[in-house]
């Protein structure tokens, strides 16, 4: 191989990694868009989870207080049901 075939070969190469660091880069941006909307979801559905079983507490339909609203908490697994249910059933209506 002469020189010149090596010099066109390593651009090749570079160019090669550079379309592939590139396309990392948009994929990733992609993926933390997505996870962004998918925390701000959550956190609307949660609001008015709550919203809603507060709302049940004071028209005295439940007994149990619902937990302080300023209060991060984790979501259990039975609200993490409800949540994505809820979800579901938004996306069907529109």
């Amino acid at each position: 191989m002469s020189g010149f075939d090596l010099l066109f070969a390593l651009v090749v190469f570079v160019a090669a990694l550079g379309f592939v660091a590139w396309r990392e880069r948009e994929r990733e941006q992609v993926f933390r868009v997505e996870r962004e909307a998918w925390t701000r979801e959550r956190a609307d559905l949660l609001s008015r989870l709550m919203a809603q079983d507060w709302s049940l507490y004071t028209q005295g339909l439940i007994a149990q207080r619902p937990p302080n609203t300023t209060t991060a908490q984790a979501l259990t697994d039975e609200e993490e049901a409800i949540l994505e249910q809820r979800r579901l059933e938004a996306m069907r209506r529109g």
